[in-house]
């Protein structure tokens, strides 16, 4: 049905929790998504105490980002305890509508976040929950990722108003928490990406 739905033209964003509890969000990655595309989870979380952020090797920071319109703009992303995408390969899977593509991997190579365009449909797919949260879209370029997947989905490109209107638009923004906790006495800690 799912797959159905986007050969005739629908259009998908999976944003799915494959981290550090076992969750429905995981079930769409364990499940759904194998059936429907042949695309699941490849192992256990992703680690890297070499290309990370705040001190946690689950936070890991990468700039290995292949071209696609989604990534235009791309150097970094900032991402969160994440399991790597397990995606089918073409060979041992033949019959398939589409074939996933990895567009934001790991230092290491493993597969955070693909496209992949399916009959007359798209669909982005990550197993980071947290790659587009209010306290993570300012971290690497995030944001960029997000507008131009968003862009893709729709068929529609992405204007330079349009990424000011959006950054305009957030509604928590690492000075909007800082105010925040200077206004109520909170301590603070900040950290500064590599």
């Amino acid at each position: 049905m799912l797959a159905d739905y986007v050969s005739e033209g629908g259009r998908l964003f999976v944003l799915s929790w494959t981290g550090m509890t076992s969750c429905a969000g995981s079930e769409v990655f364990r499940h759904i998504m194998p059936k429907a595309f042949g695309v699941g989870i490849g192992g256990g979380l992703v680690s890297d105490a070499s290309h990370c952020a705040f001190g946690d090797p689950y936070e890991v920071l990468t700039g290995n980002i292949s071209a696609s319109p989604v990534t235009e703009g791309v150097k970094t992303v900032q991402l969160f305890a994440l399991a790597p995408m397990k995606l089918p390969d073409e060979k041992r899977n033949p019959g398939l509508a589409g074939y996933a593509v990895p567009v934001v991997k790991t230092p290491s190579g493993k597969v955070a976040c693909a496209t992949l365009e399916w009959g007359k449909g798209r669909v982005f797919m990550t197993t980071d929950a947290m790659l587009f949260q209010p306290f993570r879209i300012e971290y690497g370029d995030n944001a960029a990722l997000l507008e131009n997947v968003i862009g893709w989905l729709l068929g529609k490109e992405v204007s330079s108003a349009d990424r000011a209107a959006f950054k305009a638009g957030l509604f928590l923004t690492e000075k909007t928490a800082r105010q925040i906790a200077e206004e109520e006495g909170a301590v603070t800690c900040h950290v500064r990406l590599p």
